[in-house]
């Protein structure tokens, strides 16, 4: 199961797709007895992997270092989501654990990251992001360069994949349970979503919502800072129910396109 918990609701950039500045719950960090919390609990279960990243950016987040030795001490597996600004590349190869760095570039030129990613620097971006990719061969499995197809950028999508070959990751646009509009805008029968089957998603002060698209905490389906994650999980099966005879009646689920 992923684990994402959102270390801290900073970020250095404003990306337009992007619902963080529209938020209207409390903005803080994850506080470490919470975060240690969270993961003695979450090796207990199976295949679990942890993800320090949701509404912010986790290398603005200033205990970032501290987790990641942790999470690497307890030998868990870990995803890492980042725009790529500030990752120390040679310090972060360091982590054998890391078996996912996902960094989102979204455009394959300058012109194009300027009008999507307000406040993040192209250059200095691309130029770590290449430098990971040459290093991380020497550490952790797998780096992806990601691109959110949206009307600014559908125009590059050959030349961002020309660009980063087989580290290459097209992400389709997702709506954040309509809080988002894009001109592509995705048309299908909807189906069960794997979200809320194989995930659970923690927001800073421990309140647990049904997956990264209720980004406002609309649904909340728990808190860590009074039940365990399994008790939490458990007592939510009547959400995987609904999510598996399709019914979507609920907010935020009810406008969102994840699972067309």
């Amino acid at each position: 199961m992923k684990i994402q918990f959102e270390s801290s609701t900073a970020c250095n950039a404003k990306c337009t797709f992007c619902p963080r500045y529209d938020m209207t719950r409390p903005r803080g960090e994850m506080s470490d007895e919470l975060f240690y919390k969270i993961i003695k609990e979450g090796k207990e279960i199976k295949d679990s992997v942890f993800i320090p990243f949701l509404n912010g950016e986790p290398f603005v987040f200033p205990r970032i270092w501290k987790w990641l030795d942790y999470m690497k001490s307890q030998d868990v597996n870990v995803h890492i989501f980042t725009n790529a600004e500030f990752i120390d590349v040679d310090r972060v190869i360091q982590y054998p654990n890391i078996s996912l760095f996902c960094c989102s570039v979204n455009a394959a030129t300058k012109e194009t990251y300027d009008k999507i990613t307000r406040g993040a620097h192209y250059e200095t971006v691309k130029a770590n992001v290449e430098d990971l990719i040459k290093k991380s061969k020497l550490a952790f499995s797998h780096v992806v360069v990601s691109m959110v197809v949206v009307d600014e950028n559908q125009h590059e999508v050959k030349q961002f994949r020309k660009l980063w070959g087989k580290n290459a990751r097209l992400s389709e646009f997702k709506n954040w349970g309509g809080a988002r509009h894009c001109d592509i805008e995705k048309s299908g029968v909807r189906k069960s979503c794997r979200a809320l089957l194989h995930a659970m998603t923690i927001l800073w002060d421990g309140r647990v919502v049904p997956c990264c698209m209720d980004y406002d905490g609309k649904l909340i389906l728990g808190d860590v800072n009074k039940q365990t994650l399994t008790e939490i999980w458990n007592q939510s099966k009547w959400l995987r129910r609904k999510n598996r005879a399709l019914d979507f009646s609920m907010i935020p689920c009810r406008e969102c396109n994840r699972n067309i």
